[in-house]
Formats: C-alpha cells, structure tokens, sequence
C-alpha cells in the first residue's frame, strides 16, 4: 500500500504521517524543519501548537515571535516598556500564531513571567526587546506582565486559531483578575473557543460570578467537547457551590460527545480559605446536594466512556448508582478513583455489576480500603479489571489479600507510599509477586532492608513488562538511609529489563555505590533517567561517573540529576557547559522537576 502511494504520487501524504510521529520529540522536529520546504511545512505546525508546554529544549523566545503580530495600539503600549530592535526582518515565514492547538491559562502566564525577566536581564544586541528601565516597581512589571498575556490572547483570537484544548487554571487572586480580561475578549470573540475537545477548569479559589459567565459563554458556543475535567475547592458555601453546579450542568447538558467526566475537589485551599474555614466542620447537607447534582450530570451523558471522581469527603452513593443506566452501562470503559474514600460505599457491587464494557479501573491513594469495601469487590461477578492500585495508609492485609487475588492478573500500574509500614510491605509484596505478572509502572517509598529484598524479587518476576520504575528512600535515620540506598544501587543494575522508559531513584548517593549500578546496568537503555541525590555531603560529586558509564556509552537518553543539599535544590539542567557536551553525545538534560512523573497524570493518559 505505502508502495502505491509512492508511485501514485502521495509522497507528501506518507511524510507528513512519519513526521507526525515526532510530535512530540521536539529535537528531531527542529530537525526536520532543516531537511527542504516541505519537512518544513509539515514540522512547523507539529513545534507550534503548544509552545507553552515544551520542556524540551526549555525557552521562552517564541513570545517575541508571537509579539511580531501585536496591532499597531498594543505594540505602542508595548513600547512603554521595551525598546523594539528594529534589526530583525518585520515578515515571518508562517503565522505562528495560527498553529496553537493547546491553551493553559496558567503555563501561559509562568511563560510571560519567565520571558520578562530574560528581558530584563538581556545586554546582548541580539535580542529583539530591551527593557527600558531595568529598575521597574513590583507594579509595573505587574502590568507589564499583564499586558503581555492580554496580548497574547489577543493575537490568537485575531489569527483564527483552531482551539483543540483549553484549560483555565487560576491557583491565584491575580491569574483570576487577569483572566477576567481574558474573559472580556473570549465574550467579544466566543468563535475562539467554538471547537474546543478537550476543557479543563481548576479553580482554587471560588469566583463564581465571572466563572458562571465564562461557563455560559462556553455552554452557548461549544457544544463539540469529549474529555471534560472540573476542580472546585472545599468551600461550604452552598449558595455558591449551587450556582457553580447549575452552570456546570447546563456546560454538560449541551454536549452532544461528552466521552470523559472528571469530578473533583482541590485538596489544599490557599490561606485566606483557610482563615475563612477556621472552627467550621464539613456539611454533609451540602454535600448532598452537590453529589445528587453530579448524578443528575452523570445520568444526562448517553456516550460517556471515562469517568474520574477525586478527592471527595463524602459517599458517592447516587454518582455511583447513576453509572448504572443504561447511558453508561454499555459505554463507560474507564473509572479512576483518586484520593477517594470508600467508607460506608454499599453498591459497588451493584454498580460494577451492571457495567457490560468496563476495561479498566484504576484506585490512586483512596481511603477505607477495608473488610467492607473488598467484600462488595468480591461479590462482583463480572471480573474486576484493577489496572492501579496505589496505596497509601495503613492496610488489612486478609482483605487486601482478596483484592489482589480477585484482580492481581490485570494489574498494570503499582505503588506503595510513606503511609506503608515495613510490616505490611513485607506482607504485601509477596502477594503482589505471586498474583501480578503483568505490572509495567512501580514506584515505591520507604523501604526498610527486608522490603528492599522483596522489591529486587519483584522486579526480576515483571522484568518483560516493566518500563516504568520509581525508587523513593528518604529516611530521617541518617545510617538506615545511607545503608538502604547503598543495597539498593549495588543489586539494581544487575536486574533491570533491557530496556525501561522511565527510571527515577530518589536516594542518598554514595559515588562508589553509584559506579557499581552505572557498571551493571550496561545492558538496559534508559530513554528517561532522573536521580534525586539527598545526601548532604559536598564531596560526592557523581557527575564524573554519570560520563563515563552514560553519556559516553550514551545508555539514555533524556537525563535530569538534582542534588538536595541541606534544603537547597541543585539541578544540573542550569550547568549550561555540561548541558552543551551532553548534547554532544545526543543526550539532552532537563530540568529533573519537568522530567519528573506525577502518577495520576500518567494513569489519565493511559486510557
């Protein structure tokens, strides 16, 4: 078939299909653009869509070029605070502007930020703007940043994009002023927001007059959205949770493709929340409303195949009981409880029962994973395809026996965390390597020396399917932290699949420790390596083994090393010389914290 096409004259078409599967490996589509005209037509669009997300390589220049298209009104108030270089060509080969795909309200506002302070630093004639006052009030560069954003936005709106996904995040007072402004143009201009897929709204804080607006502008406009995420904080207000809701059922209520739900609440209000909270307790009548709210939600959607529900406090006994209709039961493949309590839950077997497609069931740090809850789970006809567990609080061991026994076999993604004790990982790994064969990412936390040992056997059973692995010591117990570290580096290497996707070791780092697992994990390639080095001693300076058996033998290939010394965070990523003749071995260095895997995002991009 591809031949055909060759001779037929589609070479076009098969080039732009290879080179879309370099999405998202930014380098080689920086590359292609090198190649002839049309590489170059056909990578532009691919580097260009997100921008704001790129972390790799990592700079802020592309709003300069964004800049280029600012009105002739804007670019004056620009010129307030910049001097414009007029060394540079006034035309651009493509309109940038037109490729963005991807919005977040806040990565865009952390890009501006970080591009004004490379502008204000700049003393070399090879850069396009210049701050006139290198002194600016902590004002001025508020409203230097804030005319910035606005005009970003502007530029966009005014190039026609073709939004795919929007996601307004507002974890601040100010991102909520600023985006009020935003909010103005996407009302003057609501076709910039017509064709969204994808749209997520986390609020950290409440704002419900302009939030509700903004909801109707979108509800009004886009009907076409199939993946929808929504985060409210813990208030209990319930006028203003009320009037959230009913927007929020009007957005789902006039979808016709709604695939995904993501329910939640934001665990961590900010200060003046809490100030607002103190001496008040939880109202479960509030939570009623809110709950039955959801199910009225669920119960509306009639191709609904993903539903996510985090961080609630209260029983999601009618959200559960609605997933049975028959709007769902023959649609919905994925659930994902996150950060969730199960106590005084009745119907899960109920539910899960009545679920004909159901593929893939993930538990992410859920509480009251006791007698009762395991119990409804074995009295589940159909079987429980547990893709995730991550435990995190004191366990049953009997009961979680039976979970593991009922569901071992679909089990894909494992972790245990700090709220394990040594007991009960001595007693769980044994079962999770006798019943779960297939487990392809692991991380675990806190590890005492028998528990390391049962790791290792663990490993060595899920070796074919392995390709994402986390070891996290951190101890307090200064000899128990060195010592279960060096345990782990001297046996890791040896037993490490050929070929693993991610690893990330957050251990105290003896160097000599070190050169034995870079010795025997000369084998495996590591596309992701990261290393967290916590022990507090200057003179262990890794970095000359890491050349030696890495990036010479180029066995990675993206690394990010961080170093923790008494409370500070050293990060090679800002060594700009290592980082260069790292680059000469094709192996690029990130900064660990943008390399670094958050496991309820990797479980949301699974299904």
């Amino acid at each position: 078939m591809a031949c055909s096409k060759l001779f037929l004259g589609d070479l076009p078409e098969l080039i732009s299909k290879v080179i879309q599967y370099f999405r998202y490996n930014h380098k080689t589509l920086h590359s292609c653009i090198l190649v002839n005209r049309l590489w170059c037509r056909l990578a532009i669009p691919l580097l260009w869509e997100d921008p704001f997300s790129i972390k790799d390589p990592k700079n802020y220049h592309f709003i300069k070029i964004y800049l280029h298209y600012l009105n002739d009104d804007d670019k004056t108030k620009l010129n307030e605070y910049v001097i414009h270089n007029e060394l540079f060509p006034t035309n651009t080969l493509f309109n940038y502007p037109s490729f963005i795909q991807r919005l977040n309200t806040y990565k865009v506002c952390y890009s501006v930020q970080k591009w004004i302070a490379t502008v204000k630093t700049s003393t070399t004639s090879n850069e396009r703007y210049f701050v006139r006052n290198t002194n600016l009030t902590f004002i001025q560069i508020l409203n230097f940043t804030k005319l910035i954003y606005k005009s970003l936005f502007l530029i966009f709106i005014e190039n026609k994009v073709n939004l795919h996904s929007f996601e307004v995040t507002l974890p601040k007072d100010i991102d909520i002023d600023w985006f009020d402004e935003i909010f103005e143009l996407i009302l003057q201009n609501p076709n910039f927001i017509y064709n969204i897929k994808n749209f997520e709204i986390n609020l950290y804080i409440i704002t419900a007059d302009n939030i509700t607006k903004f909801l109707r502008v979108v509800y009004s406009n886009c009907y076409s959205i199939s993946s929808l995420y929504i985060i409210v904080p813990k208030y209990y207000d319930i006028s203003t949770y009320s009037i959230i809701e009913k927007s929020l059922s009007q957005l789902i209520n006039s979808q016709e493709n709604l695939q995904k739900i993501s329910f939640g609440f934001n665990k961590f209000p900010l200060y003046h929340s809490l100030l607002s909270l103190k001496n008040r307790y939880y109202d479960i009548s509030t939570y009623s409303i809110i709950e039955k709210s959801l199910s009225q939600l669920i119960n509306s959607q009639e191709n609904l195949q993903k539903i996510s529900f985090g961080f609630n406090k209260f029983p999601l006994y009618h959200s559960l009981l609605s997933l049975k209709s028959h709007n769902c039961s023959n649609t919905l493949n994925t659930i994902i409880f996150y950060y969730v309590n199960f106590k005084d839950i009745i119907v899960l077997n109920e539910v899960f029962n009545q679920l004909n497609v159901l593929e893939s069931i993930h538990i992410v740090c859920c509480y009251s994973l006791d007698y009762n809850f395991i119990q409804q789970i074995s009295n589940v006809i159909r079987p429980f395809k547990l893709k995730s567990l991550f435990l995190h609080e004191t366990l049953q061991i009997e009961s979680l026996k039976l979970l593991i026994q009922k569901s071992g076999n679909y089990l894909e993604n494992f972790g245990i965390s700090f709220g394990i004790t040594d007991n009960e990982s001595q007693q769980l790994l044994p079962l999770i390597i006798k019943y779960s064969s297939k487990i392809k990412y692991l991380e675990t936390t806190w590890l005492d020396n028998e528990s390391v040992y049962l790791l290792f056997s663990l490993i060595e059973n899920i070796t074919q399917n392995l390709s994402y692995l986390i070891i996290n010591y951190i101890d307090f117990n200064y000899f128990d932290r060195h010592n279960i570290s060096s345990i782990i580096l001297q046996n890791l290497g040896q037993i490490l699949p050929l070929k693993l996707e991610y690893l990330n070791l957050i251990l105290s780092v003896n160097t000599s420790d070190l050169k034995i697992f870079l010795e025997n994990f000369q084998n495996t390639f590591i596309k992701k390596f990261l290393i967290r080095n916590t022990k507090n001693d200057e003179s262990q300076d890794i970095l000359p083994y890491i050349k030696e058996y890495i990036v010479k033998k180029k066995r990675v290939k993206y690394l990010a090393i961080s170093k923790t010394f008494y409370g500070e965070n050293e990060d090679l990523f800002f060594q700009k010389d290592v980082v260069k003749e790292f680059q000469l071995h094709d192996i690029q260095v990130l900064n660990y914290d943008d390399l670094l895997i958050d496991f309820y995002n990797f479980i949301k991009e699974v299904d």
